[in-house]
């Protein structure tokens, strides 16, 4: 029998999901298919309920639903609650298991990008949301004990370091809002946006050109485009870069895994995200 995963979010149009997974089932022979379920906010609960009844086998989960999805979950991974997010659900005997794939998918996809420990570097991560409080683990996970939050809201920010380092107060921390950005004198060896910031060349949140070196490293999680703005003018000044698109190949991996069991073919996917965009090019 025909296994079924797929994606909860709404809107789902835009997913890249189904053309990882589905070219990973089909390169290793497994009888599965993905494909995206589009639910609208307050039909959380009930999809969830019927993702049970129609014997799905598991799903990712995707904005709108990363937060709303935790009081209907049965288990919650440890990483999921402290972010307080869950992108993945393993459906296990009945029951609605919570994970979060997304610091370790940074993770892995920095040390093959990059190849480069995390370990003993200065980094600046931009924002307190979801996707900066999954990033802020992985960091404390690897040992970074120099870590810069750059935040449209710092009440927000607070909030992520009060959460996320109780067992980590010998992390030195600095906070500091976008407007007064300018006032400091920042070199951070590592940047990481996980913010929609950049995405426009105008955006006066966007930090300028000369703040970005040779020596620097500069990560932007999204990955649509895959060369924003903000990239660009890091790369033109010779910073390495890389864009979210390799931690979306590589939290899909770890779902994949959870779901089957089997180590998900990482090269398969990526090929098949970047075909995507390749084919999408004018």
């Amino acid at each position: 029998m025909t296994k079924t995963l797929g994606i909860l979010g709404y809107p789902i149009t835009h997913t890249l999901s189904p053309i990882m997974h589905n070219a990973a089932f089909c390169e290793l022979g497994i009888d599965a298919q993905y494909v995206p379920f589009e639910v609208r906010p307050e039909n959380i609960e009930s999809a969830l309920t019927g993702l049970i009844a129609l014997g799905v086998s598991g799903v990712n989960v995707t904005i709108p639903h990363k937060e709303s999805v935790l009081p209907f979950l049965d288990e919650i991974d440890i990483d999921a609650r402290r972010i307080g997010a869950v992108n993945t659900i393993l459906l296990k005997e009945g029951h609605l298991v919570g994970y979060n794939t997304d610091a370790q998918g940074f993770g892995n996809a920095f040390a093959q990008e990059i190849a480069r420990p995390l370990a003993g570097q200065q980094v600046m991560l931009c924002g307190a949301g979801g996707a900066a409080r999954a990033v802020f683990i992985q960091l404390l996970k690897e040992n970074v004990k120099d870590i810069i939050i750059l935040s449209r809201t710092l009440a927000r920010a607070t909030k992520m370091l009060d959460d996320l380092l109780v067992e980590h107060r010998d992390v030195k921390t600095t906070l500091c809002s976008f407007k007064d950005f300018s006032e400091n004198n920042f070199s951070p060896d590592v940047l990481i946006n996980a913010t929609s910031v950049g995405l426009q060349p105008n955006d006066p949140h966007l930090v300028p050109i000369d703040f970005f070196s040779s020596n620097m490293v500069v990560c932007d999680l999204i990955y649509n485009p895959p060369r924003t703005p903000l990239l660009s003018m890091a790369e033109e000044a010779g910073s390495l870069v890389m864009n979210g698109l390799g931690m979306l190949a590589h939290q899909g991996a770890l779902a994949f895994n959870l779901w089957t069991g089997v180590q998900a073919p990482i090269d398969v996917m990526q090929r098949a995200l970047l075909n995507a965009f390749e084919s999408t090019r004018p």
